[in-house]
């Protein structure tokens, strides 16, 4: 993973292959410090001009649908009409 931070007061997380997996703009203040860390789960922490820490959780884009599905299965249940956007 490779993370910038820019004056413009965000904060993006790359892949190893230079793809943009994380953009991150409502920051109060500039970045300037970005750590990436984890073991089962890994986050950004994001050190601010202002003293602020912000930390948020990384998610790839198929954990992100797993857990949509998975909040709306019940819903899907009840309404077997609706559009099927999930396995």
């Amino acid at each position: 993973m490779i993370a910038t931070a820019s004056p413009d007061r965000s904060v993006r997380v790359w892949n190893q292959k230079g793809q943009l997996i994380m953009l991150i703009d409502r920051i109060s203040a500039i970045p300037y410090s970005i750590d990436v860390s984890g073991r089962d789960q890994l986050y950004v922490a994001i050190g601010t001009e202002d003293d602020e820490v912000w930390i948020s959780p990384l998610a790839t884009l198929g954990q992100l649908l797993t857990s949509a599905c998975d909040w709306l299965k019940d819903y899907r249940q009840q309404n077997p009409t609706v559009v099927q956007v999930c396995p």
